[in-house]
């Protein structure tokens, strides 16, 4: 019996304990998906501002993905009040993007005008400006 079992778990450790190569080849909305960012930084006002705050991109980024994304913009933008950064992932991967009256990453829309969460990352994005301008 003892040797069933050593045999058993001896295969088990032969199969599982390698390496795993990652497919860094993955399509950009493949890795959004899949991928949570580490940091955020974007510019407002002619400054650069950084969201660091695991919990917080957390939060955001599963809210971003809950949305419907789309390959053309569906929202005329302004561009005056514009947000523009990049998302830095934990592959050394980056990814622009532009919120206006909708979200832009990396060439896909997300969200529609007047959307909650686009707001939502629009408040989030200017308290964290305002809390790194009074340091």
């Amino acid at each position: 019996m003892f040797l069933i079992f050593f045999f058993g778990l001896n295969s088990i450790y032969e199969k599982f304990d390698r390496p795993v190569f990652i497919d860094s080849g993955l399509s950009s909305s493949s890795r959004l998906e899949e991928s949570i960012p580490l940091r955020i930084e974007f510019s407002m006002d002619g400054k650069i501002y950084k969201l660091e705050n695991p919990e917080l991109i957390i939060d955001l980024w599963s809210r971003i993905r809950s949305l419907p994304y789309y390959t053309e913009n569906t929202i005329p933008s302004d561009g005056e009040h514009s947000i523009k950064g990049e998302l830095y992932f934990l592959d050394d991967n980056t990814s622009t993007f532009i919120l206006d009256k909708d979200l832009r990453i990396d060439g896909y829309y997300y969200g529609s005008e007047n959307n909650p969460v686009i707001s939502y990352f629009r408040d989030i994005l200017e308290k964290i400006s305002k809390e790194q301008s009074l340091k």
